[in-house]
């Protein structure tokens, strides 16, 4: 184990020395004694690195000291310095737990946290099939039984609000199915739910069907096991040229004897106006999409934006913002998903990697804009989960309080239909050793001013600390063999929390 990391990053240094701190009242019963559950200990650390490059240094000073904001995008869109968005933006907040208190399979990159998904204006055709905590036991309006499946509402199980439609199915092929909603003619439509496994698994069936048509599309067939889990599962279909109404089927084969299914978050939405195959719940109707918008926290020429984002459907235009950093309604800095991949910009310097998107899973993204010390010259670098896959020289973009930072798309509301989570922007240009830590992190970011530290240093595993640099010294040193007079070593404390 390393002597000493923050925020898991192995901090080089030359000593290092602990204090103890004795916190809370300083009480005594009535024999004199001291009262000691009204009390703590906690232990300070005075740190003095090696000699650092200057990259490296300003990255240790940043997180010492605090520096950045972060968003664990947890049911608010406040940042973890308190700020707050200047706008309202249209969102859904999912987690990797459910209301009942169940994980929810692949919400969020992390084993918990939380994930914002950006959305495009609609209206969700199901609200009809929402489960309220007034229905009562057995109000299964707006489902039908498919088969010999025997339907109810359940209040023990529910991904979110109080209830759940409950499916008893004996015979492969039960099922239940929705009723029917009017639909445009010649249509590509999404639906998308969740779905509680009990007892034995089998094989899901989800088809869109058309009354007098018949079934729309390919039907998405998915394996269940009880694994303690909501899954969401999604299906699209094209109506027919006649076509006036649709509903959706969903029917089980069973490995058992008996098997329970719930389901609840049902939605439908049309291509045009929908978020895409990953459709995430939100009841009732969604006005235009907007992005976060926050005034920027900072002013700085070297800076870090990193985030974990997921796309959540297909493209509406050229281009959809993952965030941007706005100068006077023009974009300086921004991430954006494309129909070959990933594209990015900071000033006049272009970055991209193709193909990022385009598996339905979760990545971490980097961007990191930091100056030359030896030649002065903006340099641009773009990660992708934790390995840099572009560079630029034209990267001429500092950035000041005056700009607009947008998470989740830009001024013109040109959402990425994505998800995304734990959104990190940093005053300083990260080392590859601190972007490759973040993307192999399994919690969220510590939220400035706080660190984690750990290390042989530590009597426990992780503390949380707040720091504070004390001293800095100018020093030359050998890098690579070459002989640089930019170093530093850095003197700082950590007070625990």
């Amino acid at each position: 184990m390393s002597f000493l990391t923050i925020n898991g990053w192995a901090i080089p240094l030359a000593d290092v020395s602990q204090k103890r701190r004795i916190v809370g009242a300083r009480e005594q019963a009535f024999s004199g004694a001291i009262l000691r559950s009204e009390r703590a200990v906690k232990y300070d650390l005075t740190c003095r690195t090696n000699q650092l490059s200057e990259m490296t240094a300003a990255a240790i000073r940043g997180l010492v000291s605090g520096e950045g904001d972060t968003w664990h995008l947890n049911n608010d869109l406040y940042s973890g310095k308190g700020l707050d968005e200047t706008g309202t933006a249209v969102k859904t907040f999912r987690g990797a737990e459910a209301a009942d208190g169940n994980d929810v399979d692949n919400e969020t990159p992390f084993d918990s946290g939380y994930v914002c998904a950006f959305e495009a204006g609609t209206t969700n055709m199901f609200v009809e099939n929402v489960r309220t905590g007034t229905d009562a036991l057995s109000n299964t309006t707006g489902f039908s039984a498919v088969a010999g499946a025997v339907l109810s509402s359940d209040t023990s199980y529910y991904w979110q609000g109080s209830r759940s439609l409950e499916i008893a199915i004996s015979a492969n092929g039960d099922g239940a199915e929705t009723g029917t909603v009017a639909c445009d003619a010649s249509t590509l439509y999404h639906a998308s739910f969740y779905v509680y496994c009990q007892y034995f698994g089998g094989t899901l069936t989800a088809q869109l069907y058309d009354d007098s048509i018949g079934a729309l599309g390919s039907a998405t067939v998915e394996a269940l096991t009880p694994n303690g889990k909501w899954t969401r599962i999604k299906v699209s279909g094209t109506t027919d040229a006649g076509a006036t109404n649709i509903k959706l089927r969903v029917t089980f084969d069973i490995s058992g004897i008996l098997e329970v299914l719930y389901l609840d978050g049902l939605q439908l939405e049309d291509d045009a106006n929908s978020k895409g195959t990953y459709s995430s719940w939100y009841n009732g109707t969604r006005s235009a999409a907007e992005a976060a918008a926050y005034a920027m926290p900072f002013s700085a020429e070297e800076y870090t934006v990193a985030f974990w984002a997921r796309q959540e459907g297909e493209l509406t235009g050229s281009a959809g913002y993952l965030f941007d950093i706005e100068s006077s309604g023009a974009a300086l800095v921004y991430a954006a998903i494309t129909s070959s991949g990933l594209s990015a910009v900071t000033g006049s310097g272009s970055l991209s990697e193709a193909d990022v998107f385009d598996d339905d899973n979760w990545h971490h993204v980097a961007m990191v804009t930091r100056r030359d010390p030896e030649t002065g010259e903006d340099e641009g670098e773009l990660y992708v989960d934790g390995v840099s896959v572009d560079t630029t020289s034209n990267a001429t973009a500092a950035v000041t309080t005056a700009m607009t930072l947008y998470i989740g798309g830009n001024d013109s509301t040109d959402s990425a239909r994505a998800s995304l989570a734990d959104f990190i922007l940093l005053p300083f240009a990260a080392p590859p050793a601190l972007i490759a830590l973040m993307a192999a992190r399994s919690s969220n970011w510590p939220a400035p001013p706080s660190v984690e530290i750990s290390g042989d240093v530590i009597i426990e595993a992780t503390r949380t600390c707040e720091g504070v640099i004390e001293g800095e010294k100018f020093v030359s040193y050998s890098d690579e063999g070459t002989r640089r007079i930019n170093g530093r070593v850095l003197e700082f404390v950590l007070e625990e929390a």
